[in-house]
């Protein structure tokens, strides 16, 4: 006789949002106990079958999946992403997907349960081991009084995905500021960091935000603006709009929808690639935020040289200061890392630099001489010990200048990375490398004054070699 017929619902489930490297759980549980394999099948929006998992239930009747393994494979880097021309997208860094559930039937086939709500987004980030749902809530710019000629309130900015902990008191700022970043009582410290006028850096925010009064989500970033100073005196203001021809999502500027999955996260270049005209007339520093949209006819549109943005950032602005490099420096090495988030954080080195050249060879005998000659002899310069091939290792050791408290904890970022990439100088080329400092040792100023750090790498692609 036929057992009961499984009745199976969701117990545990994940956030709208998580990131992939961490526990991924879902949790199933059968009211009727009928004693089966329950299943679990994970769909992308297309919708097509990624995965299909079954599983007995514990001894307490519940099912645990932990998908964080399959997840993995489907979040990957940009390689490119440092070299973002305007705004680029995050098809490779999320995943967004939909998750039946139900039991094995007869011939191992699937038997569908039910499918738990709504869709969820991973972002090919990492968390701590016992953060089971992150709370995403410092990354989702939270704003209010929405539509209709009433100007939005900006209630809580937004968080970039990036480990820069260095921060600045917008107060405490002597030079050039926006109006923009002075008049907005959200925030009162930005984030910080420097830069040559050479270098690449970008940043990565989240592309929604999330209505205080209704708690609903809506759309997100209608553009960038980065603000330009050469001291007190404002260079530009340079829009990037969230549009096709920046590489975003939208083909005109008007109001927008809620962001299709592969533009839920947007990264925007804001470095050299962004600055020419400003650094020609020597900008010395610039503040670069996203905004959300302000009809023209609306009363609070209060930048129409920055195409009709709403006065408030949406995520805390970031500070970047331009640094020259100093005559007795050596050659700097501008330095991109994988952040925890999953994409790019940047610093510099510009103190002493060592290269060298490691050369294994592997070699084998010949004996010397013409032997396949009517005379026989042996020239001086042949050889009897010849290379058949050779790995060729260049390896470089860069070190900061001094550092604050706070630029050494953020390099900790770096040398746990995966995924790191260097430029030399004023090269346009970034290389692909394989960190071989694996320690990295906390230094302050209370325990060692002046301090630096170093980093030994290699180059990820060893050279091509004749033969001998």
């Amino acid at each position: 006789m036929a057992g009961p017929t499984p009745v199976i619902i969701p117990t545990n489930v994940p956030n709208e949002y998580n990131f992939s490297f961490g526990v991924n759980m879902f949790s199933l549980y059968d009211t009727a106990v009928a004693n089966v394999k329950f299943g679990l099948q994970i769909y992308d929006t297309t919708p097509t079958l990624i995965s299909d998992t079954r599983q007995y239930p514990n001894l307490a009747g519940y099912a645990h999946f932990d998908v964080q393994n399959i997840l993995k494979n489907k979040t990957v880097p940009t390689k490119e992403l440092q070299l973002t021309e305007y705004i680029k997208d995050s098809a490779n860094e999320t995943f967004e997907f939909t998750v039946d559930y139900g039991w094995e039937g007869n011939s191992g086939v699937f038997q569908s349960g039910g499918t738990f709500s709504g869709t969820f987004l991973v972002i090919g980030g990492t968390k701590r081991f016992d953060d089971v749902y992150p709370d995403f809530t410092p990354y989702i710019p939270n704003i209010a009084n929405l539509g209709g000629p009433i100007c939005p309130v900006i209630t809580s900015p937004g968080k970039p995905f990036s480990d820069l902990n260095i921060t600045i008191n917008k107060n405490d700022i002597t030079d050039g500021v926006p109006d923009w970043l002075m008049n907005d009582a959200n925030y009162t410290n930005i984030y910080h960091n420097e830069m040559r006028v050479t270098d690449d850096y970008t940043i990565t925010y989240m592309n929604q935000y999330q209505n205080a009064t209704l708690g609903t989500q809506f759309d997100g970033i209608k553009g960038f603006l980065i603000d330009t100073y050469n001291g007190d005196t404002h260079l530009e203001s340079i829009a990037i709009n969230n549009t096709t021809f920046y590489g975003g999502q939208y083909g005109t500027v008007s109001a927008y929808s809620f962001p299709l999955e592969d533009f839920k996260v947007l990264t925007v270049q804001c470095g050299q690639r962004r600055l020419q005209d400003s650094i020609a007339s020597g900008c010395t520093h610039f503040y670069v935020s996203s905004f959300t949209y302000a009809d023209e006819t609306n009363p609070c549109d209060v930048i129409p040289t920055a195409n009709d943005y709403y006065p408030d950032a949406l995520h805390i602005p970031t500070r970047i200061d331009i640094v020259e490099d100093e005559c007795n420096d050596f050659e700097q090495v501008q330095v991109s890392w994988l952040n925890s988030y999953g994409f790019r954080d940047y610093f510099y080195f510009s103190k002493r630099r060592d290269f060298n050249i490691n050369v294994e060879r592997n070699s084998y005998d010949r004996l010397p001489g013409n032997w396949n000659e009517s005379t026989f002899g042996i020239n001086s310069y042949e050889r009897g010990d010849r290379v058949f091939s050779q790995q060729i290792r260049e390896e470089y050791v860069i070190n900061t200048k001094y550092l604050s408290d706070e630029q050494a904890v953020f390099l900790q970022s770096l040398y746990k990375s995966p995924d790191v990439k260097v430029r030399f100088g004023d090269s346009d080329e970034w290389f692909g490398v394989k960190v071989l400092s694996n320690n990295y040792t906390e230094k302050t100023f209370r325990k060692n004054k002046f301090f630096q750090y170093e980093l030994r790498f290699e180059l990820a692609n060893k050279q091509q070699s004749l033969r001998g």
